[in-house]
């Protein structure tokens, strides 16, 4: 093939680079055909000429070579040369940090592919099994069709690598497809698929296609990676660990495999061996943060946030712009009640991440914690101008406005919650406390605390407002009986017993009552709630 001129880098871009190809690949077409003309209609020396011909352009000679297959698999590696060389152009851009304009790639392989009718004919796999995340992405083609070109496969499968690398899943799923249609036994676009189905959560077919893989190549790394990661989400430890234990017997300074072997042992929570493998991640990148937050995340997990920021702190010296570990970090913080360190971190994320709603939300609560309600607010208002689906953010106002004892802002700012999650408990089980609270709603208010009993039976804070919306609605055996499972959970809560104290008396047990109210007030009862009780003390127990 004739290498490109070197006006080709001042003829990029838009008209002139779909023009460039079209006229490259169409002058060459035409003057192959032309040749190959002329060789038959010239009456001077037409065998020694035609034969000069036949060898010069590469024209079958035998038998064997006229077979339509041969032909056309000859033909379609011609074109793949040319659009591979294109493809690797395209890849250097992106290397350099310049967007690949997928239209600008489809363009001129539309162009470069004016062949494509004839490629119709040939033979696809159209069984083959990938992930049904991406397989809307994979082209549709006549049953019985027939597809072969190594070299366009290999692009294909080259850029998706680099789509996948930059995170752009749609444009690395469309590339591996495609190269499955150039060859349908390409096992690097079969990784790639393997890769995404892995992201989708699509564990089954991850299995299926990188065992395909592994089974041609059984000692490459980064298959037998995905293929454990995909075991050990299908609830396979051992399987996941002999799998991991083989890649890395291939590639044992492998960073991104020891975090997943790390990964894969929390699964069953194996916290000695996960710790032990993300270890040897951070000795073999010691300029990665990322084994140095999996290992904080690791300590979260048992329960050791002290540990855990060690490891973040650790981590920021080697990357001190983060957002993650500042994220994680200020968490912790928050969680120590160290609340100038957590708005500290907070506000590098939100420098570094504007765009992101829970630095936001987190930084909101921070301003709660500390008293400055107008803050919180603030804060709040800006994740949910971030993005109106944050119910977390929605939620910190109903929380502010609690504190300012604004009942109807706080029901508004839950059933905005609830319109974005309508099956978190949490939020049904306080917007019913409030309407039982008002006596409003309260037919409303019962369906949305025996959904939240429903999947949290073992929260004693949704039994007693389910006691309490019970209670309310003028029922007190049922309220007696949800109450008493509420102080049976908690019995160090004292509104538990001031719920149960009233709810006694409404069922004419006095005695039980009065009792349950004393409790109450025992355990520290506070505000209008203990004055209440013992008004009711004094008048019940004579």
């Amino acid at each position: 093939m004739r290498p490109y001129p070197d006006s080709y880098e001042e003829e990029q871009g838009g008209w002139r680079e779909r023009l460039y190809f079209f006229r490259m690949g169409a002058t060459d077409t035409l003057r192959e055909i032309g040749a190959a003309l002329w060789t038959l209609i010239s009456p001077q020396h037409w065998a020694e000429r035609a034969r000069a011909a036949w060898y010069w352009w590469g024209l079958p000679t035998t038998p064997e070579e006229w077979s339509p297959e041969r032909l056309l698999s000859e033909w379609r590696d011609r074109q793949a040369e040319r659009r591979a060389e294109l493809l690797a152009h395209r890849m250097e851009q992106a290397e350099e940090g310049r967007r690949i304009s997928p239209a600008a790639v489809a363009s001129v392989l539309v162009v470069l592919g004016f062949c494509g009718w004839v490629l119709a004919v040939m033979n696809l796999r159209t069984d083959e099994r990938v992930p049904t995340a991406v397989q809307a992405l994979k082209p549709r083609l006549p049953a019985g069709a027939a597809r072969t070109g190594t070299q366009g496969a290999i692009a294909h499968a080259t850029l998706g690598r680099k789509m996948l690398e930059g995170n752009r899943l749609a444009e690395a799923a469309r590339e591996f497809s495609t190269s499955l249609t150039w060859d349908p036994n390409n096992l690097d676009a079969r990784l790639g698929l393997a890769k995404l189905a892995v992201r989708a959560e699509e564990a089954n077919h991850a299995l299926d296609l990188a065992k395909q893989v592994v089974k041609d190549r059984p000692k490459d790394p980064d298959a037998l990676n995905t293929l454990a990661v995909a075991q050990a989400e299908l609830g396979k430890p051992k399987e996941a660990e002999k799998s991991f234990q083989k890649a890395l017997a291939a590639d044992p300074e492998d960073s991104g495999i020891l975090m997943n072997a790390a990964a894969a042992r929390s699964l069953v929570k194996d916290w000695k061996g996960a710790e032990a493998y993300a270890r040897r991640a951070a000795a073999a990148a010691p300029r990665d943060p990322a084994p140095l937050i999996l290992l904080a995340l690791l300590q979260f997990e048992q329960n050791r946030p002290d540990e855990g920021a060690r490891y973040l702190e650790e981590a920021l010296t080697r990357a001190p712009r983060d957002p993650v570990a500042h994220q994680l970090l200020g968490r912790i913080r928050m969680a120590q009640k160290r609340w100038a360190d957590a708005q500290k971190h907070l506000r590098v994320v939100q420098e570094l991440q504007p765009d992101t709603p829970m630095a936001f939300v987190d930084a909101g609560h921070v301003a709660l914690a500390t008293g400055n309600l107008d803050g919180a607010e603030l804060e709040f208002r800006k994740a949910i101008r971030l993005s109106k689906s944050a119910s977390a953010a929605w939620l910190g106002l109903a929380a502010v406005a609690e504190q300012r004892n604004d009942r109807s802002s706080a029901i508004e700012a839950y059933e905005k919650a609830l319109d974005i999650q309508p099956n978190q408990p949490v939020v049904q089980n306080n917007l019913a406390y409030h309407y039982a609270d008002s006596g409003q709603n309260l037919d409303r208010a019962l369906a949305l605390a025996r959904e939240a009993v429903r999947v949290q039976p073992l929260d004693a804070g949704a039994w007693d407002t389910l006691g309490w919306v019970s209670h309310k609605k003028g029922s007190p055996a049922e309220a007696v009986r949800q109450l008493t499972e509420a102080t049976r959970l908690r019995p160090d809560r004292p509104v538990y017993h001031y719920h149960l104290g009233k709810a006694l008396l409404g069922n004419e047990q006095r005695s039980e009552g009065v009792k349950a109210l004393e409790k109450a007030l025992e355990l520290g009862l506070g505000g209008a709630d203990a004055e209440d009780a013992r008004n009711l003390v004094r008048t019940h127990s004579g």
